[in-house]
C-alpha cells in the first residue's frame, strides 16, 4: 500500500481477484452455451422450420441475447438485481454485431455459395454461414466492448488526474 492511498484502494492479492478467474471461466462458458444455443436455433429455425435465414439469425439472436444476459448476470457476475440500463448496455454491441453484421454475412454467404459451391445443398450453406458470421461477430464484439470499457477507463483516469490536481483545503493551524 502507498502512503496517502485509502485502504479499499490498495493493490494486493485478494479473495476478489481468485473471484474474478472463476468469473473468466463461467464467462467463457457462458459465450460457448450462448454459442450452441445461436448455432442450433438458428439451425432450426433455417433448416428444419424453413424460415429465411436472415429472418432465423434475427430470431436466434434475440433470443441468445436475452438467456446471455440472464446467464452473465446471475452466474457469471452473481448481479443482485437487473436493471433495463444494465440489459440495454449489454445488449447494444451484441445487437449490432449479432442482427446487422451477422446477417449481412449470411445474407452474402447465401448468395456467394451458389456461384462457389453450386453442389451444396442450402440447407448445409446455413449453418456454415452462421458459424463464419458468429466468428466476425465474436471478434466484432470483442473490438466492442474494448473501446467501450477502453473509453469508460480513460476517463476514470481523467477524473481520478483531475482529483489529484485540485488542491485540497486546509484547516489553518491554531
Amino acid at each position: 500500500m502507498q502512503v496517502g492511498q485509502p485502504a479499499e484502494e490498495a493493490t494486493y492479492p485478494s479473495a476478489s481477484a481468485a473471484r474474478r478467474g472463476g468469473s473468466v471461466l463461467r464467462y467463457l462458458m457462458t459465450g460457448g452455451f450462448t454459442s450452441a444455443l445461436d448455432l442450433a436455433l438458428f439451425t432450426v429455425f433455417s433448416v428444419a422450420v424453413g424460415i429465411p435465414p436472415t429472418v432465423s439469425n434475427v430470431m436466434s439472436t434475440a433470443v441468445t441475447i436475452c438467456v446471455g444476459y440472464t446467464i452473465n448476470r446471475r452466474w457469471v457476475f452473481k448481479a443482485r438485481r437487473a436493471t433495463w440500463g444494465s440489459f440495454f448496455s449489454y445488449a447494444s454491441v451484441s445487437l449490432v454485431t449479432g442482427m446487422i453484421i451477422q446477417t449481412g454475412i449470411i445474407a452474402g454467404l447465401m448468395h456467394a455459395a451458389l456461384d462457389v459451391v453450386p453442389t451444396w445443398s442450402t440447407n448445409a450453406v446455413k449453418p456454415v454461414a452462421k458459424i463464419i458470421a458468429m466468428g466476425v461477430g465474436a471478434t466484432c464484439n470483442y473490438l466492442g466492448f474494448r473501446f467501450i470499457f477502453h473509453r469508460s477507463d480513460e476517463r476514470a483516469i481523467a477524473e481520478v488526474d483531475a482529483d489529484r490536481a485540485t488542491p485540497t483545503r486546509t484547516e489553518p493551524e491554531r
